[in-house]
Parts: C-alpha cells; sequence; structure tokens
C-alpha cells in the first residue's frame, strides 16, 4: 500500500509528471488505482495472522497515560519550542503543496512534466543532506546543527512565488526546492537525535505519538487556511503568507541553547549535557 501511496507523493512526482504527459490524466490516475488494487490482493494472500496486541490498562491513570507525550514535552524547554516549530513547519509543508501545483500548472502554464521534474529531482538533495549531517555535526556539534538546519530550511519557499513562467522561472523553483530539501535532510537527522537524547527512556514511545498526533492535527488545519487564502487572494499570496509564516518560525527555535563559543558538543556530549533539561518524572505511572 505504501508503494501504492507513493505513486501520488512527493518523491514520485518525475515518474507522475511524465506518465501525465504521456497517457493523459486519467490513464495515470486508472493505472495508481490499479495499484492500490494489486496491492490490496497481494495483502489478501497473507496466511498468518498477527496476534491481537494486549488491550491497554485501563485504570483510573488512563488520562495522565495519554497526555503524558504533552506533558513531558511542554516541561523540556528545548522540546517544546521544536515542537511548536516543527508543527508550522511541517503545516506549511503540506498547505504549499497544493498551492505550488496550481501555481505551476495553472498560473505560470508549466506541463505536468515540468512540475513532476521540479518537485521530484531535488528530493536527491534531501538524501544527500541526511549522509552529511554526521560529518556536519563533527565539525559543529549536534546543537549548532539543530539551530542552523532548522533555520536554514524556512527560507526558500519564498522563492517559488516569485518565479515567472519562464525556463529561468523553472530553474528558480528547481534551486529554491533543491536547498529547501537539502536543509530539511541535514536537519531531520539531527532532530531526531537529539529528541531521542533528551527524553527520557520511559516517554520516547509516547513523546512521538504526542508529536505524531499533533502534526496530524496541525496539517489539515494549515491546508484549510492555506486553500481559503489562496481561493480569496490566488495561489501566488497564499504562498508568500506561508513563506512569512516559516520565517517567524526561526524565532521559535531554542537559541538560548547555543553552546558557548568553542564549546563543539557531539551526540554523546549534547546526551550527557541533556540532563539537566529533562523533566522530573522519570517513571510514568
Amino acid at each position: 500500500m505504501r508503494g501504492g501511496r507513493r505513486a501520488d507523493g512527493r518523491d514520485d512526482r518525475v515518474v507522475g509528471g511524465l506518465l501525465v504527459s504521456a497517457l493523459g490524466p486519467l490513464a495515470t490516475a486508472g493505472a495508481d488505482a490499479v495499484s492500490f488494487a494489486v496491492s490490496g490482493l497481494l495483502l489478501a494472500r497473507i496466511r498468518r495472522h498477527e496476534p491481537l496486541p494486549a488491550g491497554p490498562d485501563r485504570g483510573r491513570h488512563s488520562v495522565a497515560e495519554m497526555t503524558a507525550g504533552w506533558r513531558h514535552i511542554a516541561a523540556h524547554p528545548v522540546l517544546r519550542r521544536l515542537f511548536a516549530h516543527s508543527l508550522i513547519f511541517g503545516g506549511c509543508m503540506v498547505a504549499s503543496t497544493p498551492l505550488i501545483a496550481v501555481l505551476m500548472l495553472r498560473d505560470l502554464g508549466f506541463s505536468p512534466a515540468a512540475y513532476g521534474l521540479a518537485l521530484g529531482l531535488p528530493c536527491t538533495a534531501g538524501v544527500l543532506g541526511s549522509l552529511v549531517a554526521p560529518r556536519i555535526i563533527a565539525r559543529a556539534g549536534l546543537m549548532r546543527v539543530l539551530l542552523i538546519g532548522g533555520a536554514a530550511r524556512c527560507l526558500w519557499i519564498g522563492i517559488i512565488p516569485l518565479a515567472p513562467g519562464t525556463p529561468a522561472g523553472l530553474a528558480m523553483i528547481v534551486g529554491a526546492d533543491t536547498a529547501l530539501l537539502m536543509c530539511a535532510g541535514v536537519f531531520n537527522p539531527v532532530f531526531a537525535t537529539y529528541r531521542m537524547q533528551a527524553t527520557a527512556d520511559g516517554y520516547l514511545a509516547r513523546v512521538a505519538a504526542a508529536w505524531a498526533v499533533s502534526g496530524k492535527i496541525a496539517q489539515p488545519a494549515m491546508i484549510a487556511a492555506a486553500g481559503l487564502a489562496a481561493a480569496a487572494f490566488g495561489a501566488r499570496t497564499a504562498l508568500l503568507a506561508l513563506a512569512a509564516v516559516l520565517l517567524t518560525t526561526i524565532v521559535i527555535l531554542p537559541w538560548r541553547a547555543w553552546p558557548p563559543p568553542g564549546n563543539r558538543l557531539t551526540s554523546a556530549d549534547e546526551s550527557h549535557r541533556e540532563e539537566t533539561f529533562r523533566a522530573p518524572d522519570r517513571n510514568p505511572r
């Protein structure tokens, strides 16, 4: 099913754009539907079923258990700022996807193939960023890379609505998306490492679940708000508004955690340093 869904996602827009140009949107949508049907048939052939998980403990602390992840994030001065930053950034990125499609395909008149290439090719930059992230951490330290990478990934989306409907404009979009994904590729593994180190062991699953649930709530809200803005003012203006919101999230980042001059912290050192930031309650009930 995941392989079928990726045909609609960012990573496979190159193939999707080329298929739409070659076969048309109806045939491409039909091929995508067939892929989902084949995935379902293959799943139906699985004869061995997993056992049901054990039922949850429905004691008097069930509400506290459900909110433990959010409370742990709120008690951590760095995690709560990263939490707010990541929610807004993720919402803006998801909301920008349909706006970029409208801008490129309708307003600027690019072909589906050009759209697929413009948003598909830069994905390699994200992979490259994740590969070079360990070397950058070794040189600069985890916290510096976390803050600079988080700020840098918010700078590029504002270039896209400024692009004209020319080959130069297409190059602007490709360049901006490449830079954004490169910065995000560096930030994401660093952020995942930091969150794991800064979270008490008993709260890892709950913090991750709270993060995921919050993202699922924030992203549809951002999509709806961006859609209303695009309907009222146009896709270009809505994208500029998202770019402005992203710039404000740079201020939310935990800049007070910037290490002092000459102190280069690696991931292991940062883990030891963050003992002072952990929530006081390490034993969830």
